[in-house]
């Protein structure tokens, strides 16, 4: 009698400790964010993944396969590996759409910039400019100004979390027109590597270099035959620093050659991203020109590629005129347009689209009589230059993106 109850005993410690060790093996398996898969052939655990999801501005609707879940910002488990269809959707902005891939064990991350329906667009000047550039860390910009009571070339600094409104932050003066010379009428300005200096063409061969520190500008003359020199030793700066950069990389990443020669080339500078770790370039065949992005982040992101196609267009069709980085480094400014000198009415298209090719979403389309585009810091506005009188000026103007 006492041997069978000593037999129960033991029987059910063994059966609540089988039990107990079930539910901690399930429980582990939930938190290793893996599922029970049951079939009328098998049983499974299959592991699962997440969708980490990012909006700006946020407290946007979320659908995933048409399924609505938590508003952003929010994180999404327990998705099993796959291609999911990612609706964003959030009143008065343009719904963001994409098909997001979803690996076993791994958190894809979603950064989702959400655009405006109805963009608001204000003048920064109402001085009339001859010409204007950016700076190339898109912090600062220069433009002529003729028509004014002090014509010359001004500078203004883009604030990164205040309001944009050159004309009533009043730009800084950078140097004024003398009797003798009218820097206003400068026909080409270049930023030296470091936005230290321009490097400003006027009529007639006459260059001047002038200081961008606006509380001690200095301006020097110089001779044309100077000229080729120095941009040179300009873009040989920039190169020597993209080398090094290159070779560091290059231990990691196996780079095409001939991919690696058009990084270090002078001319494409403008197409690396702002925080330098992104190149895009053109390639084509018969038919069709593709424009490729190369990433060089190290590791990539959860579904990311090293050398892809953002989009592609058939020889055909009209090309952009202009393609360059949104500051985020994440997206691409793309314009359309005709902005020959002999064009009255010069008119573009702005686009901004994930750099992967998705969210192709038109900005403006209307006067621009610049294919050039300023992303403030902030990322909340876009400047161009445009008119909207065939008798006046150009005038810079803001685009709010939110």
């Amino acid at each position: 009698m006492v041997k069978r109850i000593r037999q129960n005993q033991y029987l059910y410690y063994l059966v609540s400790l089988s039990l107990l060790l079930s539910i901690t093996a399930l429980v582990f398996f939930i938190a290793q964010g893996k599922r029970i898969k049951l079939t009328e052939e098998k049983f499974e655990i299959e592991g699962t993944g997440i969708i980490n999801i990012k909006s700006y501005p946020d407290g946007a609707k979320i659908l995933l396969n048409g399924q609505p879940k938590n508003a952003t910002n929010t994180t999404i488990s327990g998705l099993t590996k796959g291609k999911y269809r990612l609706d964003i959707i959030k009143e008065g902005f343009i719904t963001w759409t994409k098909q997001v891939p979803v690996f076993n064990g791994l958190v894809t991350p979603i950064d989702a910039l959400l655009i405006s329906k109805t963009p608001k667009i204000e003048p920064l000047t109402n001085v009339g400019i001859n010409m204007s550039t950016i700076a190339n860390n898109s912090a600062s910009v220069v433009f002529g100004v003729q028509q004014s009571e002090k014509p010359g070339l001004y500078l203004i600094q883009i604030p990164i979390n205040l309001p944009v409104n050159i004309f009533k932050t009043n730009a800084d003066v950078l140097i004024l027109d003398t009797a003798t010379t009218k820097y206003s009428n400068a026909t080409e300005i270049t930023w030296s590597p470091d936005d230290s200096e321009i490097l400003i063409k006027l009529s007639g061969e006459t260059y001047y270099l002038i200081s961008t520190n606006t509380f001690q500008s200095t301006t020097t003359a110089l001779v044309a035959g100077t000229i080729p020199e120095l941009i040179l030793s300009w873009e040989n700066e920039v190169k020597v620093k993209r080398e090094k950069f290159l070779e560091r990389k290059m231990k990691e990443i196996d780079i095409n050659e001939e991919i690696k020669q058009m990084m270090l080339d002078p001319k494409f500078n403008s197409h690396w991203s702002p925080d330098g770790d992104k190149f895009f370039y053109t390639a084509e065949d018969e038919k069709q020109i593709k424009y490729r992005v190369y990433n060089l982040e190290q590791p990539l992101t959860i579904g990311g590629e090293r050398d892809y196609v953002a989009f592609k267009l058939d020889k055909t069709k009209p090309q952009p005129v202009n393609m360059q980085w949104y500051i985020d480094s994440q997206h691409l400014i793309v314009v359309y347009g005709s902005f020959a000198q002999d064009n009255l009415n010069p008119t573009g298209t702005l686009y901004l689209i994930n750099m992967d090719g998705s969210n192709f979403t038109e900005i403006y389309s209307g006067q621009m009589t610049s294919p050039l585009v300023l992303a403030t810091p902030s990322g909340d506005k876009l400047i161009i230059t445009a008119k909207f009188r065939s008798d006046t000026p150009d005038e810079l103007y803001s685009i709010s993106l939110r």
